[in-house]
C-alpha cells in the first residue's frame, strides 16, 4: 500500500511540474519594445511593426530588426546559428515563422529600403504586389545573399 500511495504522490507531483513548465520551452519571438529597441544590425531604432524581424540564436540570444533586409543580411553573413526567425505579416502584424512565410519586394518604402515585406498568406502577398515574385524564406535568403551585405553606415 504504501508503494501504491507513493507513485500517485510521485505521479501527482510530475504533472503539477509539467503543468507549471506551461511550455517554456517553446520559442517565441521577443518583445519589441517600438522607439526604444534598436536593430541588431544596423542600430537603427525599431519603430515600425509590419517591418520588423527577430531571429534567435540557438545559444538563447535574441536579436531584432528594423527592417527584413537586417534580418537576411545578418543571418546570411553573420553566422549565427538560428533557432528561430521571425518576421511580421505586413497586413496583421502579427509575428510569423519566417521559413513559412511568403515574401514580396517592391518599391515599399522600408526603414533600410530593402522592400521587403512577409506575409502570412500566399494570395496576400498577390494581392499586395500583383505581378511581383512571391518569394518563400529560401527564396528570399538566395535573392539576398546574391547582393552584397548593406553598408549600414549613416
Amino acid at each position: 500500500m504504501r508503494h501504491v500511495r507513493l507513485l500517485i504522490v510521485l505521479g501527482l507531483a510530475g504533472l503539477l511540474l509539467g503543468a507549471c513548465s506551461g511550455g517554456q520551452g517553446a520559442l517565441q519571438p521577443p518583445e519589441i519594445y517600438y522607439g526604444q529597441d534598436t536593430c541588431a544590425r544596423c542600430g537603427m531604432l525599431i519603430s515600425h511593426p509590419r517591418f520588423a524581424a527577430a531571429l534567435l540564436t540557438v545559444e538563447g540570444e535574441s536579436r531584432k530588426y528594423d527592417d527584413i533586409g537586417c534580418l537576411l543580411d545578418d543571418y546570411i553573413h553573420s553566422g549565427l546559428k538560428a533557432a528561430g526567425i521571425y518576421v511580421h505579416d505586413y497586413n496583421t502584424g502579427a509575428w510569423l515563422d519566417a521559413k513559412a512565410a511568403f515574401f514580396v519586394q517592391s518599391d515599399i518604402h522600408t526603414p533600410m529600403a530593402s522592400g521587403l515585406v512577409a506575409f502570412g498568406a500566399r494570395a496576400a502577398a498577390e494581392a499586395f504586389a500583383p505581378g511581383a515574385a512571391v518569394m518563400s524564406f529560401e527564396q528570399v535568403v538566395a535573392m539576398q545573399a546574391e547582393r552584397p551585405a548593406h553598408s549600414h553606415e549613416h
